[in-house]
């Protein structure tokens, strides 16, 4: 019976890996698009910046991509260089203390949120030159320096909390299953995901972003038309209060089934409603095409791989507390150095998503000059770099560089209704 039961749970895990790599493939296929013709001129002055604009670029962007690469690697080598002390002549000393508690997964799962929180400490003087010394000097910064300390606390703190009793969990499973825990972890984590995205909305964003009903006026009805275009034309439009913390501008589509919504930052207000549309345009592509459903599911194959590889090492562990303490902290510390060092990978995937989602997005816009209008408004108002060294787009970018999703945007087979009006943007 127990031999069945495994088999079951394997079989599943296998399951749940094939359909997750299906639907991430799914998303990464190239859109399907009829590029127009005659729009070498128009690429051409859509990307054209004033050449203050592209100082005062240069100046805000140079530095913090330095600052970020600095972060980045501490964000990797800290969390690895805490796994090889765990594992080496002093690790027994170093988690003497968390012999104290009860058992094996709670001093594991301590282990794990100490490493969070020192990795952040780390950081701390490159997010508070960022954060605070850097957007404070060029206005995006909105927040006291208290209350940016308090939003930090909270994110670290929580972040903590939440992949300690993660681990607690997880040790537990691998304690009281110990060769079937790769399948059972992976189906739990192929549960888990959309159902913390179906809660997200209305248990973690409204702590993170107060929102409320988007107000009459023509921002909404320019929102409304293009809701109207789309199967998902019924989800949520709601107002966020980002103007508490930054004078930046975003959205963002999250949820799942009833839960789905789609939250613009009130700093999107003081936009052409046009714009503001086309902003909408993109997070109901989103919706359209399950990008954060498929966001929650990604990591399912990737961790039965890694648990595969992690239960091979851990059956060499000796037997006895010490060991297997020593042993599954410091697989938790190597966890926590993979996530940072893969984020190219992640990053890549992403850009080729918001790829796809552009071309969507002007097609349910059908306003070629407003979404345009609308990147090159995030270049010149957010001091964004037009075309970034690569380097810096491979490491961490989310999204395709502004110039490369304004190109995208023109070749996307919506016609233009007329001369591009860039004037004021």
């Amino acid at each position: 019976m127990g031999g069945s039961r495994e088999h079951g749970w394997w079989l599943a895990a296998g399951a749940a890996a094939l359909i997750a790599t299906a639907v991430m493939l799914l998303g990464l296929l190239p859109p399907d698009v009829d590029p127009a013709e005659g729009l070498i001129d128009a690429r051409a002055s859509a990307l054209e910046f004033p050449p203050e604009v592209l100082g005062d670029i240069a100046a805000y962007r140079a530095p913090r991509r330095t600052v970020a690469l600095m972060s980045r690697i501490v964000a990797t080598l800290v969390p690895l260089g805490l796994a090889m002390m765990i594992v080496g002549p002093r690790g027994e000393r170093l988690l003497r203390p968390l012999r104290r508690l009860p058992g094996i997964a709670m001093p594991v799962g301590v282990a794990v949120a100490v490493t969070v929180v020192i990795t952040a400490l780390l950081r701390l003087p490159l997010s508070v030159w960022a954060g605070i010394v850097q957007d404070g000097a060029w206005g995006f910064r909105t927040r006291s320096v208290v209350g940016w300390a308090a939003d930090q606390a909270v994110v670290v703190l929580g972040r903590a909390v939440l992949l300690g009793l993660l681990t607690v969990g997880v040790v537990a499973l691998i304690r009281r299953h110990p060769r079937s825990w790769p399948a059972r972890l992976t189906v739990g984590v192929a549960v888990l995901g959309p159902l913390v995205l179906l809660l997200h909305p209305v248990v973690v964003h409204p702590l993170l972003l107060p929102t409320g009903p988007l107000p009459d006026g023509p921002h909404r009805d320019a929102v409304i038309t293009v809701l109207s275009r789309s199967s998902s034309g019924d989800v949520p439009v709601l107002l966020g209060e980002a103007s508490l913390r930054t004078t930046r501008r975003n959205a963002v589509a999250t949820g799942l089934g009833p839960t789905e919504r789609i939250v613009l930052h009130d700093t999107l207000l003081d936009l052409d409603p046009r714009e503001v549309a086309a902003i909408a345009a993109h997070e109901l592509a989103h919706l359209e095409r399950r990008d954060p459903l498929r966001g929650a599911i990604a990591p399912v194959p990737v961790v039965l791989v890694v648990a595969l590889i992690a239960r091979r090492r851990l059956e060499g562990v000796k037997r006895g507390r010490t060991p297997q303490i020593r042993a599954l902290a410091a697989v938790g510390a190597l966890m926590l150095a993979a996530e940072s060092a893969l984020m190219p990978l992640t990053a890549a995937l992403s850009r080729t998503i918001e790829h796809r989602t552009d071309v969507r997005a002007v097609a349910l816009s059908g306003d070629v000059d407003a979404y345009v209008g609308m990147l090159r408004r995030f270049v010149i108002d957010g001091l964004a770099e037009p075309e970034p060294p690569r380097w810096s787009v491979v490491l961490w970018a989310t999204h395709p560089v502004p110039a490369t999703r304004i190109g995208a945007v023109l070749d996307a087979g919506v016609p233009l209704s007329g001369p591009l009006d860039l004037a004021t943007r």
